[in-house]
């Protein structure tokens, strides 16, 4: 019980110390060093300098979206950068737990009381099949909210890594969430497969810029701003407007191009196409893809 003390105190854990004063404060937006690195630091700085005992439980994915208002995905890569330092462990459909799995073994053996995170790892030898098993977790996570709608969910290799699986396996477990219909998946450039069934809106984070600059324009198209026959402005035009790199700006012509609302003429520019290509607006879902009529993958 003295562990659990810890934790509070620290604020590892424990609804009544998220949006603890200074520590979102801590995490600067504008810093080359991405985020869940900044958010690493911050905790793996509490765990060192605050002795906090081996088997301490480490906020959830959905804990740290509220407290330093990140995306599950932001959150989850926490957590793997946390294990990677060797900081904390993972315990399937249980949680992050601090210190390696050796040391929590230790405080075990010697009789420690109040030691988390008993879940048994997904073992080949175990009842059912394992892409199964390694789904359940998933859809555990899902169930208790640490993988929002619409956020992406752990890709192939992140489970690889996690459970020890191989490719296959990884592919079979996102299946198995599709068919499920906890899950779909996106194909193409920023796909993936995201929490929720076909059309759930995905979180700004997930969504490519190519995808959202494709949406900003198929908008205007659909309002007026730009009528049937009328030239885009030049791709170079559209980088110094928008700010990013031609390849992301291509990225988001060949998306309309793609779903009908533009035609490029070789030599002479991109042109926006006759009303009765465009796509038909959505009823429901994600604003960005209602405005351009998307339907994402299965």
């Amino acid at each position: 019980m003295a562990g659990a003390g810890v934790e509070r105190r620290a604020g590892l854990t424990g609804s009544e110390d998220l949006g603890r004063p200074g520590r979102a404060a801590e995490i600067r937006h504008d810093s080359v060093i991405p985020i869940y690195v900044q958010v690493a630091d911050v905790l793996a700085k509490e765990i060192v300098g605050e002795g906090i005992p081996p088997g301490s439980k480490l906020l959830s994915v959905k804990q740290l979206q509220r407290e330093f208002g990140i995306a599950g995905m932001t959150a989850w890569r926490v957590h793997r950068e946390l294990c990677e330092r060797g900081l904390v462990h993972a315990v399937s459909g249980s949680g992050t737990f601090v210190g390696p799995a050796s040391a929590v073994r230790g405080e075990r053996a010697r009789g420690s009381a109040d030691v988390p995170g008993e879940a048994k790892p997904v073992r080949r030898g175990g009842a059912g099949v394992v892409y199964v098993r390694v789904a359940e977790v998933i859809a555990g996570r899902i169930e208790r909210e640490e993988l929002g709608p619409g956020e992406r969910v752990p890709s192939e290799a992140a489970l690889q890594r996690e459970f020890g699986i191989a490719q296959m396996t990884a592919r079979r477990v996102h299946r198995e969430l599709c068919e499920r219909g906890l899950a779909h998946t996106v194909s193409g450039g920023g796909g993936g497969t995201f929490v929720g069934r076909k059309g759930t809106p995905r979180p700004e984070s997930e969504v490519p810029m190519f995808e959202r600059i494709a949406g900003e324009l198929a908008a205007e198209i659909r309002a007026g701003v730009i009528g049937p026959g009328e030239r885009l402005p030049g791709a170079r035009v559209l980088v110094a407007v928008r700010g990013v790199s031609l390849d992301t700006i291509r990225m988001a012509l060949a998306v309309l191009r793609g779903e009908g609302w533009v035609v490029t003429v070789p030599c002479r520019g991109t042109f926006v196409a006759d009303r009765s290509g465009w796509p038909k607006p959505r009823e429901d879902g994600d604003g960005r893809a209602a405005g351009r009529g998307l339907e994402p993958d299965r």
